[in-house]
Parts: C-alpha cells; sequence; structure tokens
C-alpha cells in the first residue's frame, strides 16, 4: 500500500510500467466534467472508474488479483480501511470475472482527503468508502492497472 498527495504522483511512476499513463490521467482529467461511469485509458490495462457517493460505515474487505487498484479523491473524505492478505481470512472466495474475493475486517485506518490518493497491490486487503466522523460526500477515481 502507498499513499500520498497526487503532487507527488512522480516518485511513485518507476514502481510499475503502467503507472506512468495512470497518474497522466489522474493529473490532467477534469472530474467535475465527468458523469460516474468507466472509462478507458488503456484497453483493459489501464481503465478508470469514477463514482460519487456517500461514505458509510457498512462496507466491505476485499482484494484483488489482476489489477492494482489507485483510488484518488477527487472531493470529499474518506476513511480505508487496510491490511496485508496473510493477516486476515477469506470469507468469500476469489471470483476471476470480477476480479475480488472478500476478507474478514482488518484493524488499519487511513483518512483521505481531496488530492490524495492511495494504491492498493494485489496483497492489500482494503475497505474503501468509510466515513470518517460523518458521512461525506465524496468523488472518486479508481484507476486500474493491470498487475
Amino acid at each position: 500500500m502507498i499513499t500520498d498527495n497526487i503532487k507527488n504522483k512522480d516518485l511513485y511512476v518507476p514502481v510499475h510500467p503502467k503507472f506512468k499513463a495512470a497518474f497522466e490521467y489522474l493529473s490532467i482529467t477534469d472530474f467535475s466534467l465527468l458523469k460516474d461511469g468507466k472509462y478507458e485509458i488503456s484497453g483493459d490495462d489501464i481503465f478508470a472508474i469514477v463514482n460519487s457517493y456517500l461514505t458509510s460505515n457498512e462496507n466491505v474487505w476485499e482484494a484483488h488479483k489482476k489489477y492494482v487498484d489507485i483510488q484518488y479523491i477527487v472531493s470529499g473524505e474518506e476513511k480505508f480501511g487496510f491490511t496485508n492478505i496473510n493477516l486476515t481470512e477469506e470469507i468469500q472466495q476469489y471470483d476471476y470475472d470480477k476480479d475480488f474475493a472478500l476478507f474478514t475486517p482488518g484493524t488499519n485506518f487511513i483518512n483521505l482527503r481531496k488530492g490524495q490518493f492511495i494504491i492498493f497491490f494485489p496483497e492489500d486487503v482494503h475497505s474503501p468508502g468509510n466515513q470518517v466522523d460523518k458521512r461525506s460526500d465524496v468523488k472518486k477515481v479508481v484507476v486500474k492497472v493491470k498487475f
């Protein structure tokens, strides 16, 4: 897991060969003009999902095998749960077509606000969409990068 502000994005380009295109998309796109939905960046290798929602405390703990998540907060604030896959138990078997499995909850949390991102790798079980102190309207972009 990595978390930082988008202004420091260049530090993370060397981490994965496809991160340059992913971070470029996050940097140059005006998300206020985009509706919620899926946007192709580089075919199935890199795509973005734009979501607007109200945070809650009713969120699942998930992990992916095919894609790395770069979750970028456009507006609002959100609490993310995270743990290593070896420190939790799978409760719903991995679905290859949907690229996720569900896990028992972890105990680590971090709050992110506008302009910040968090990267989840396949070994990172995570729980997005959680409220910080109270429910918050969030607009978020999840860039999926084939691992």
